[in-house]
């Protein structure tokens, strides 16, 4: 019986494929190579598959899928509330609901066929039902074990729900444990899925618990290969002086390294000079990992394969072993160390007259703070003026610089977003102590300018001459979003001129108009979602959100690996410029498709980092307030959807107060941003501020349940009815350029 449902599932999969024509039964038994033997099979199957509605026969005797039945193929999702959506391969069609007895044995991420049918009464909503899988990915779900009675599985992705556990799995397992579990029958009627326990990731006595989950869940591994290990080590004896005399030698500047208390990959430092005409020349020094990590190598292959650094709270996952990131190529104090420096002049505007890229050798004379220096800046620091008394200069003329710098950038119509970022604070146990929000100092804010600098230098020299090379772009908001923006702010008074062809200081002034108003964190959170995102790119199209013509990512080797990559470019348009080698077409297209190769999988791979850390915090958060409920704090309404409104405390912690949980009945009004009682005068949009109760905590799913807790609401109110009212987005996040 399974090997005939199998059958049927490669069977639809083709038929549904993009490249299929559609064929008589005797030409698919040909192209499917049927075996003679299992002619009649096939022919009950194709039978039982026109019977089902799968496949549709046509006049001339051909095997097709019947589009105008509306079938359509896609991916199943499914929500936390145990609901299902299909997401069709074809973005022009509307997603289809399809209730959990309508799933048919499908599960979250299965690709499938559907039969859609309109939804009766007022709903527009498409309704349906699976009539084929076509492939399976539910290879390994992980999450806690549950032993009652009977064991059950607690998936960490709430989009599958409870899995039973077969007693015959080959590794024993008990209450809390996080395992990898596959699935051996899905979802059916009114029975739950069942799967078998493949292996234990931690115990439930282990404190890393879920950030082991975090590693297995992303692949991601703590350990470097045997061989990348020994080739970093062979790299540090051979010496970092190797190459001086081919170096520019900028020993002799006073050089400092800015960076947060606890980071301890430096890649970059600054030396800075106010010249007699009222210029400025900045040096900024960035590692030359490119010296350390050859191209190809097995050290190298394996940073690409990682892509960036992932910061996990109080741990690292470094893109580079630490013989490398935190010793031989980090920037540290009193060691002479080689680098990338770009040097620029310029002027009391902030305009860039005169720029220069070398491969240097440097000396940084001191390790400084974000803190110490702002401390530093704004005085009133005894003991720690006396230590860097000579350094003090050289910190007033960075600040001096960089508020020309930000001038600069904002009036060219750069948009800075105004949200506050989460710091977890744990002990050597991994227990968080605290959650607050991550202070920006004005050391910060210099270095960013400066950084923000020397990128946009780097990418505006390369832009010019044509040489393959990684852009870091931004591109232009969708015009739909746009207007649909536009048409949300004209509800406060504001607007943007000119949707049609938008330009970043349009936003900026619409964010600028909004601050101190009640408004304002409504207006920045909904400014932001109409953004696209960040990525890396070979073809130069622009930073919109930094109003930037030009823009890479070149400061950060030891974390990042585009920017390994642009150093290495870099170099051989030095080497090239040197010697008088002019590089043939094939050698530049093999540049520009390498280029692009890993322009992609850093996108790919920043994004899964963002989410890796995003949920470690959110874990941690919930770690946290678990001592906190039943306690009462003041928040803002942070987002809005058709199940409810997210809170955010001022330490940064965010929960969820449900739609059923609200006295009355309550409508979520997506264009607005808003929940508004049905009859009645109650609304809530985001930027109001409330006051919530925390009612219980999932901190494996980093979920927190909030109730209002407002002294002045009736008792009597009438409760809300449970309602279905789908929606599968979350607002939240910090967008990053």
């Amino acid at each position: 019986m399974k090997h005939r449902e199998e059958r049927k599932r490669k069977i639809a999969a083709y038929l549904s494929s993009g490249n299929y024509t559609p064929m008589t039964l005797q030409e698919l038994r040909v192209v499917l190579d049927v075996p003679e033997k299992d002619r009649d099979e096939f022919t009950l199957l194709m039978g039982q598959m026109v019977s089902a509605g799968v496949v549709k026969v046509s006049d001339n005797g051909r095997y097709i899928i019947p589009r105008e039945t509306k079938i359509v193929k896609g991916t199943i999702q499914g929500t936390a509330g145990r609901f299902f959506f299909l997401i069709p391969d074809d973005k022009e069609k509307e997603d289809v609901f399809i209730a959990p007895d309508k799933m048919n044995g499908a599960m979250h991420g299965d690709s499938v066929l559907v039969k859609s049918i309109p939804a009766g009464g007022d709903e527009k909503r498409f309704r349906g039902e699976v009539v084929q899988i076509l492939n399976e990915q539910r290879n390994e779900v992980l999450g806690t074990v549950s032993i009652s009675r009977e064991a059950f599985l607690i998936p960490f992705d709430k989009r599958f729900g409870e899995i039973s556990l077969d007693g015959t799995s080959p590794v024993d397992f008990y209450n809390g444990d996080v395992v990898s579990v596959e699935i051996t029958r899905a979802q059916h009627d009114k029975l739950p899925a069942r799967g078998i326990v493949k292996s234990v990731i931690a115990r439930s006595s282990d404190p890393r618990a879920f950030y082991k989950y975090l590693l297995q869940l992303y692949g991601y591994e703590e350990e470097y290969p045997a061989g990348a290990i020994a080739e970093a080590e062979r790299v540090a004896k051979e010496g970092t002086l190797a190459d001086e005399k081919n170096r520019e030698d900028l020993r002799s500047l006073i050089t400092v390294t800015i960076d947060g208390a606890d980071a301890k990959d430096l890649d970059d430092a600054i030396s800075i000079k106010r010249e007699n005409d009222g210029t400025y020349t900045l040096w900024v020094h960035i590692a030359d990992v490119s010296h350390f990590v050859r191209e190809g190598s097995e050290l190298d292959n394996e940073a690409s394969d990682r892509g960036t650094s992932v910061y996990l709270v109080d741990r690292v996952i470094p893109m580079l072993p630490e013989i490398l990131s935190n010793n031989l190529c980090s920037l540290n104090p009193d060691g002479d160390k080689l680098a990338f420096t770009v040097r620029m002049r310029i002027d009391g505007t902030g305009s860039v007259t005169e720029s220069h890229i070398s491969e240097s050798i440097i000396r940084s004379n001191e390790r400084m703070t974000y803190d110490n220096v702002h401390k530093l800046l704004e005085g009133g620091h005894p003991e720690l003026n006396e230590r860097y008394r000579e350094l003090i200069p050289v910190f007033r003329t960075m600040q001096e610089l960089s508020r020309i710098l930000r001038k600069k950038r904002r009036d060219r119509g750069s948009i800075d977003f105004d949200f506050q970022e989460s710091k977890i604070i744990v002990d050597e146990n991994g227990k968080p102590l605290g959650v607050t929000q991550y202070n920006i100092t004005e050391a910060n804010r210099i270095i960013e300018e400066f950084m923000i600098l020397c990128n946009e230098t780097v990418a505006e020299e390369f832009g010019w001459i044509g040489f393959p090379f990684i852009f870091r772009v931004h591109g232009k908001p969708d015009q739909d979003k746009i207007r649909d923006l536009n048409r949300f702010l004209s509800n406060m008074g504001l607007g943007i001129k000119s949707p049609g062809n938008i330009h970043p200081a349009a936003l900026q002034k619409v964010i600028l108009e909004a601050k101190g108003k009640p408004y304002e964190h409504l207006v920045n959170t909904v400014v932001l979602r109409s953004m696209r995102k960040a990525e890396y790119n070979t073809v130069n199209e622009g930073h919109f959100g930094l109003a930037s013509e030009n823009y890479s990512h070149f400061t950060s080797p030891i974390r990042r690996y585009p920017d390994l990559m642009i150093h290495r470019l870099i170099k051989k348009r030095i080497s090239a410029e040197k010697t008088g080698k002019q590089f043939s077409e094939r050698e530049i297209r093999l540049m520009e498709v390498h280029a692009s190769t890993i322009a992609g999988s850093s996108s790919e791979m920043e994004r899964k980092a963002e989410k890796a850390e995003r949920q470690l915090v959110d874990y941690y958060k919930a770690l946290y307030m678990e001592d906190h409920v039943g306690e009462v704090f003041d928040g803002v309404v942070s987002g809005v959807t058709g199940f409810g409104m997210f809170i955010e405390l001022e330490n940064t912690v965010e929960g969820l107060v449900r739609l059923d949980n609200l006295d009355g009945y309550y409508i979520f009004d997506k264009d607005n941003h808003s929940l508004y009682m049905k009859n009645g005068p109650g609304r809530y949009t985001i930027g109001m501020p409330v006051r919530v109760k925390v009612v219980s905590v999932n901190i494996n799913r980093g979920e927190i349940d909030m109730v209002l807790d407002d002294k002045r609401k009736s008792s009597g109110a009438k409760r809300r009815k449970e309602v279905y009212r789908p929606s599968k987005r979350r607002y939240g996040g910090k967008k990053k350029h």
